[in-house]
């Protein structure tokens, strides 16, 4: 009888210690998921505390993010500024279709998140190496209509550097082109397919901390 109560416990640890497991690589799947594809997200630190029925915006280094699109380069954008994450977000419309939305935010970054939605280009999105050249494409010709305190030059400069038959390039992953006190990096977020011949592109420049 004593074996048998034994046999039993033993038989109710092996399976808690299963269920732990598989919680314990399910939340790690999930984070290496946001990680990749969330960029701005990681970098834009969350800045608002409950403070009653409103909302109190704590001091950043970078303070409140402001246009950065030159109005006397590009037509006027639209503007929003969510106060709740101290970042902000200018949308164009181009004459050949193309749409471009300019995300700034952050508290001790700065970060431009760019999203192309463009019929120009067309690749499998998991095709990393292609659109990582695509977004330097991309970024490279709207790059002097934006006023921000990032070398977008140097930035598309390195990205194009980042090629070869060997080269393998995850979404999220840093492309340093300053890598002083206060860094400078790069990275491609996300390639999605809207439709047959539409794509969004996802690229993030940052500096920081501040």
């Amino acid at each position: 009888m004593k074996y048998t109560h034994f046999l039993t416990r033993l038989s109710i640890g092996v399976v808690f210690l299963l269920v732990a497991a598989c919680q314990s690589r399910n939340e790690e799947t999930q984070s290496d998921v946001s990680a990749a594809y969330d960029t701005i997200e990681a970098l834009v630190d969350t800045v608002s505390q409950p403070s009653g029925d409103g909302i109190e915006i704590v001091e950043c280094p970078r303070g409140t993010p402001e246009r950065i699109v030159k109005a006397s380069i590009e037509p006027q954008p639209t503007f929003e500024l969510d106060k709740s994450k101290n970042v902000a977000s200018e949308t164009l419309q181009f004459q050949n279709g193309d749409k471009l939305v300019v995300t700034n935010g952050g508290c001790e970054y700065f970060v431009v998140t760019f999203r192309f939605e463009t019929n120009r280009f067309k690749a499998d999105t998991a095709d990393m190496m292609y659109w990582l050249d695509k977004s330097a494409v991309l970024v490279s010709e709207v790059s002097d209509a934006i006023d921000a305190p990032l070398d977008f030059n140097d930035g598309v400069a390195m990205i194009k550097k980042v090629n070869g038959p060997e080269v393998k390039y995850e979404p999220g992953q840093e492309i340093v082109y300053s890598d002083g006190e206060i860094r400078q990096f790069a990275t491609l977020d996300r390639v999605q397919k809207l439709s047959d011949s539409r794509y969004a592109v996802e690229v993030t420049f940052a500096l920081g901390p501040i």
